[in-house]
């Protein structure tokens, strides 16, 4: 477990550090393409392939689809809501403890 977590970190690290490069060169793909896109793929300029080999340079591990929303009380890495981003578990332990602010038990 202690090893997913650290893989984890070194993907957030690669995703900050290549994040601006990413989204640069996919902005200038996109005008480049928008610019050519009657043109056929065999004639694309030679300012787009670059542009798409600099791209292919970039880490996979630096994509954001490689992070995962884990908990950062336990490290789980399912069910773990967004906006606490800690798990059920937790969510449930914390607020039956009443350390969670504003919530209660349901009753029906």
């Amino acid at each position: 477990m202690k090893s997913q977590k650290v893989k984890d970190l070194q993907y957030r690290k690669n995703y900050r550090k290549y994040e601006a490069k990413r989204l640069l060169l996919k902005y200038l793909l996109l005008q480049q393409d928008s610019e050519n896109s009657s043109l056929a793929t065999e004639t694309l300029s030679e300012g787009w392939k670059q542009r798409m080999k600099h791209l292919q340079k970039i880490p996979r591990n630096s994509s954001k689809g490689r992070l995962r929303g884990r908990c950062v009380i336990t490290n789980r890495p399912r069910s773990v809501n967004q906006l606490l981003r800690i798990s059920r578990q937790e969510t449930r332990r914390l607020a039956l403890t009443g350390k969670l602010p504003g919530v209660k038990r349901s009753t029906w």
